[in-house]
């Protein structure tokens, strides 16, 4: 019986030792050798800004404990968007992993467009003489790139609300400025939009998204700027209709941040005080 126990002992013993070295060797496997090296992206899912402003940088990675004379792969680019609201580089997806290099980039370069046409999406897939993504799934084998659309649409009301005001771009003596709807759609009430207590309406039109215009109606609905002890009201009326040039010092504003850049001139009855007002509006 002794003798019984003493094997069992043994045989435990063996088989213990058999474990460790089986640990150690899954614990000394080198990563990328033999038959794990392969090919992937770094992530799966990329979501880049149309106004990003330059080339944005997708790294293809090489799963590998050497690389000695390089690796080449090829990226196939699907997309159901227009293929002029993006630039990719390579643009015929081949691409090339140095010797000695575990990386390599493609560049995707949004166009920002200025117009509301929503996100633009890209698939990508690779192919190489390696396996492609994670050992034993499919994952990294592809990523999928969001160029998120960075302009807004027209929305009147997001435009209600209190606003600072600024001069020709300074701030000596900012005043506050209040945006209420106006009488028609698309338009706006503003409140001593020139430090004068008085009312102006304005109308802002996107119908074309690249060169969105605001016109002056104070005087259709007589909305005074301020009163002239001698002329009365005085009017905020837009400069071109003051100069007959249809493109002299047009108002204009930002869907996304509700930003206004005001141009005006101070008319009354009899016509219309020199210089033009220049105020910037910048919502609180």
């Amino acid at each position: 019986m002794k003798n019984f126990k003493i094997y069992l002992l043994m045989l435990a013993a063996i088989l213990l030792n058999m474990a460790c070295e089986s640990d150690k060797e899954i614990e000394t496997v080198e990563f990328g050798t033999g038959d794990l090296q392969w090919i992937q992206f770094d992530q799966e899912v990329y979501s880049i800004s149309e106004g990003i402003g330059g080339a944005f940088e997708i790294p293809v990675l090489l799963a590998s404990g050497t690389n000695e004379s390089g690796v080449n792969v090829q990226l196939t680019f699907t997309s159901a968007s227009n293929a002029s609201d993006f630039v990719i580089s390579p643009a015929d997806g081949n691409l090339t992993i140095p010797a000695g290099e575990f990386t390599s980039s493609f560049t995707v370069t949004p166009v920002d467009n200025l117009l509301t046409d929503g996100s633009k999406v890209i698939e990508v897939t690779v192919s190489s003489s390696l396996p492609i993504g994670l050992p034993g799934s499919s994952d990294f084998s592809s990523t999928t790139i969001t160029i998120t659309d960075d302009d807004c649409p027209l929305d009147i009301n997001e435009f209600v609300g209190t606003y600072t005001a600024e001069e020709d771009g300074y701030c000596n003596g900012c005043y506050e400025v209040t945006a209420t709807l106006g009488p028609e759609a698309n338009t706006l009430v503003l409140e001593n939009v020139y430090d004068t207590g008085g009312t102006t309406i304005v109308e802002l039109d996107n119908s074309d998204p690249s060169n969105p215009q605001i016109f002056f109606r104070s005087i259709e609905f007589d909305a005074a700027l301020q009163v002239n002890p001698t002329f009365g009201n005085v009017w905020a009326t837009d400069p071109g209709l003051v100069s007959g040039d249809p493109a002299d010092n047009i108002s204009s504003f930002l869907t996304c941040t509700q930003y206004m850049d005001l141009w005006f001139r101070r008319c009354v009855g009899a016509g219309c005080f020199a210089g033009t007002v220049h105020i910037q509006l910048r919502k609180n």
